[in-house]
């Protein structure tokens, strides 16, 4: 191991040689070589060329010329690209007030006679007014249009206004006056166009870019808590509150009310007809045609587009009488829990019951005196009513008729045949008569009537009934309805020249069902609130046009036999009962929407 390694060899210097200064090899100038003239002109000749041809082929900074010739173009389309995007932004501007224009023009169409009145007053009053605090403005526009001093508020707007949008156009153009303005259902708002001065491209002020603007409206609707009932109206305005002077179209008139025809009718329908829409309505257990005597709010909605529900419902007639303490035999009995098919506490009618007075009578003035002298008793279970109009106009035989209508009488043109029209009246009844036969205690018997607090000759039956129901020290009893209260009497001859005399009691109190005041989320008994459409053209099952939902008094009982007609006094627009009844669309929900 000592071995493995062998001492490496002395690394010694090399001994050091003297190196000898080599001679300069640069030759003197004397020495060198002597070169012409023209060599050197020649040497220089091809440098230049040398250069020359480095240049023109050296391609660096070719784009640099390129740019410069560009320049102006791309200014110039610097300068179109800002001024249209400010174009496009004045149309913006102007869309959005076309927009929200016919929007709120669209939110006054509902049928009223000054519905196109009050859609351009939205516009012109709020939002198009130069100095209003809403006035749609547009920030671009710097031309004076209308020389008014200002170029930004929008306020020239021109309306067009149709029935109805289909197949993707308008259809039947309204004419902008009151005679048509119920009609109106569509709105198109269209803004003046409008100008700006180019801001980089000017061209000395010889050219501007404009924009305007047109959009398109309507009032899509729903009806919810109401029931799927329906009446043909004579025109678009029946039943319709002007908020302008608080009045109600044709409120307090009677109207004579008949069912809808049979399904397999074709007649068109007309105005009177009642009649029912086909939309879900959850009612009480077993047959489903009794739908005028439930007592439930429709807690769902319905859209706009309804159908109508034809077919013949003999049962609905004797549903509709619960409310007047009228049972027959197939009629349901009274739920005293839900109210359905019970009638109200005031269940005031031109029907009674007929007493005969036992035995015949030798003179007539002894059937007077008897038949004056016979009081009223309890009514019994299940009596025989009869209607005042079978006594005193079917039977012309009576030696003596001393009866008066213990009901709400019809329409005096009604009872006279007088009226324009067979099935709507003008609301000038006999309320005199009425209180004396009903009230004598109240305005006294005969001369003249003075009349309750509260009422007067102009008062409706629907008022009369309100007063009378007033239960003032919450007994349950109306303050004002006497019960039993004698309508009078009759004597006839009989077959062996004796006389028979019969006396009438009327029940203005519930005697076979028990009443019921109305709750604080539902209507009256006596109040029916049905959908007024516009029957022209229908017939059958068809969408119904519906104007509105108003309110109804029932007058009358429904009457026997095929024709079922029954007698209602018009209310007016329906108006919601509970919390939030007269919060905004209670009943009618109603939104603008645009178009296009």
């Amino acid at each position: 191991m000592l071995n493995r390694w062998k001492a490496a060899p002395s690394m010694q210097p090399m001994p050091s040689k003297p190196i000898a200064k080599e001679a300069s090899k640069s030759p003197s100038r004397s020495s060198r070589p002597k070169r012409s003239r023209g060599g050197v002109r020649s040497a220089r000749r091809s440098m230049s060329v040398r250069k020359a041809l480095e240049f023109c082929g050296d391609e660096g900074g070719a784009i640099a010329p390129l740019y410069a010739l560009a320049l102006f173009g791309l200014i110039g389309m610097a300068g179109v690209g800002f001024d249209y995007a400010r174009v496009m932004a004045l149309d913006t501007e102007l869309q959005n007030a076309a927009d929200q224009a016919a929007l709120a023009a669209a939110s006054q169409l509902d049928g009223g006679t000054d519905s196109i009145t009050r859609a351009q007053g939205a516009v012109r009053n709020f939002l198009a007014k130069s100095d209003g605090a809403y006035v749609n403005e547009t920030r671009l526009s710097n031309i004076d249009d209308d020389a008014d001093g200002n170029s930004r508020p929008i306020a020239q707007i021109q309306f067009a206004f149709w029935e109805d949008y289909a197949n993707d156009a308008p259809d039947k153009p309204v004419a902008l006056d009151v005679t048509d303005s119920s009609k109106a259902e569509v709105v198109q708002v269209t803004i003046e166009q409008r100008a700006l001065s180019y801001a980089l491209t000017p061209i000395v002020g010889a050219i501007v870019g404009r924009a305007g603007a047109t959009a398109m409206a309507t009032v899509d609707s729903a009806y919810c808590k109401v029931p799927p009932m329906m009446v043909c109206v004579p025109n678009s305005g029946f039943g319709a509150y002007d908020p302008a002077t608080g009045t109600v179209s044709n409120k307090g008139e009677g109207v004579r009310l008949h069912l809808l025809p049979s399904a397999g009718s074709t007649d068109p329908l007309s105005p009177g007809v009642f009649g029912f829409l086909d939309f879900p309505y959850p009612g009480p257990s077993g047959n489903p045609n009794t739908t005028l005597g439930w007592n439930v709010t429709n807690p769902g909605c319905t859209g706009e587009s309804v159908e109508t529900e034809p077919g013949a419902r003999d049962t609905e007639g004797e549903a509709l009488n619960t409310r007047f303490d009228l049972y027959r035999a197939s009629a349901p009995a009274c739920n005293s829990t839900t109210g359905n098919f019970c009638p109200s506490k005031n269940v005031t009618k031109d029907v009674f019951i007929e007493n005969s007075i036992p035995g015949n009578f030798l003179t007539k003035a002894a059937a007077v005196s008897a038949a004056a002298a016979a009081t009223c008793g309890a009514a019994g279970n299940n009596p025989s009513w009869v209607e005042y109009d079978s006594i005193s106009r079917t039977n012309p035989n009576l030696d003596v008729s001393a009866l008066s209508n213990p009901g709400y009488p019809r329409d005096t043109c009604h009872i006279g045949g007088s009226c324009s029209t067979q099935t709507f009246g003008d609301g000038v009844w006999d309320i005199a008569a009425y209180l004396r036969t009903t009230h004598p205690s109240v305005v006294g018997a005969g001369g003249a009537i003075t009349y309750p607090a509260g009422l007067s000759a102009n008062s409706t039956r629907h008022e009369v009934y309100n007063w009378e129901s007033v239960d003032g020290n919450a007994d349950g009893v109306p303050d004002n309805v006497s019960s039993p209260v004698k309508a009078g009497y009759t004597i006839q001859t009989a077959n062996n020249g004796r006389f028979t005399a019969k006396y009438y009691c009327a029940y203005p109190r519930p005697v076979s069902g028990t009443g019921i005041a109305p709750p604080q989320t539902l209507k009256d008994r006596r109040v029916l609130s049905v959908a007024a459409v516009d029957c022209t053209g229908l017939n059958g099952r068809d969408t119904a046009d519906i104007i509105r939902y108003i309110d109804m008094f029932l007058v009358k009982p429904s009457a026997q036999g095929g024709n079922k007609e029954f007698y209602a006094e018009v209310i007016g627009e329906e108006v919601g009962v509970g919390a939030g009844a007269n919060n905004f669309q209670f009943y009618t929900k109603r939104k603008a929407v645009l178009i296009r």
